[in-house]
């Protein structure tokens, strides 16, 4: 059996939603700079035939009404990497408009995007948007904020799990002030840096990993903070080329203080499926 990482599909993930809930609160000069963050220098955006490269996307959005409502609804991704700077994802979304009117209108629009790996991270070189389809029976605006900007915390999340190097200095960006967390491995909880980076440790061991969510529940508690359940499916290959496999239950409390991500308030980790070594 073999398999390979997920770290990288994780980072685009993110990317691609915090690309769409950029358009679904108002826009602020922190919110336009923080989109811009995620995009290429040499950026291109079509649609209809229309080319804007990231200078003229500038232009395009800070002339876009704010009177409007718009959500994305996220159906099916496909990440693929095509060389080792490079690579694409397709995705399919429910687009949803709601004017100044109250009027709805609801599409079915196509995704393929390009990503490069500059330092590390991946950024937005091109993004094409096609197939678009109107749905006449979806009449009721439905927000996604909340979907979108917990997923991109997720994978975000994920990717940096997923460098194990034993780092725990990034987590720090997403981290509340008074963090807290909860590990079947340990007896006492963690609330700092020091103790989660000291648990975080192990992934030294490790060669690759992946994870994939299931059971995704997400609820908004207030206007800014939000409790999310889901499983984690894990799978690694050791530094000792032993196959590990694993299935937990995490729930997490998270506040968003309107920053690049939202920050994780509190972890707690619990067993589905106990750790199991696979024959390879």
């Amino acid at each position: 059996m073999e398999f390979k990482s997920t770290m990288h599909e994780q980072y685009a993930k993110s990317l691609l939603y915090r690309w769409y809930i950029f358009y679904e609160r108002e826009r602020t000069e922190q919110t336009l700079d923080n989109q811009l963050s995620i995009l290429d220098h040499d950026f291109k955006v079509k649609r209809d035939g229309e080319v804007l490269n990231k200078e003229q996307y500038i232009h395009y959005e800070n002339q876009r009404p704010l009177n409007q409502k718009n959500a994305h609804s996220v159906q099916k991704i496909t990440f693929t990497q095509v060389e080792e700077n490079k690579s694409s994802l397709v995705a399919d979304i429910i687009y949803q408009n709601e004017n100044k009117e109250g009027k709805v209108t609801s599409y079915k629009v196509h995704y393929d995007t390009i990503l490069i790996l500059k330092e590390d991270k991946w950024y937005f070189s091109e993004i094409k948007i096609g197939s678009i389809e109107m749905m006449n029976h979806m009449s009721e605006f439905k927000d996604t904020y909340a979907e979108n900007r917990v997923k991109s915390l997720i994978h975000y999340y994920l990717s940096l799990m997923e460098k194990l190097d034993g780092d725990a200095s990034p987590f720090q960006d997403i981290f509340y002030k008074d963090f807290y967390m909860k590990v079947p491995s340990t007896d006492d909880p963690i609330t700092n840096i020091d103790q989660f980076e000291s648990w975080l440790s192990i992934s030294k061991n490790i060669k690759v990993s992946t994870h994939l969510v299931e059971n995704l529940v997400i609820k908004s508690l207030h206007s800014n903070e939000y409790h999310v359940t889901m499983d984690f499916n894990w799978q690694a290959l050791t530094k000792s080329d032993k196959m590990l496999k694993t299935k937990s239950h995490q729930e997490w409390e998270i506040v968003d203080t309107n920053e690049t991500f939202p920050r994780l308030k509190k972890i707690i980790i619990s067993g589905i499926k106990p750790l199991n070594e696979l024959q390879r």
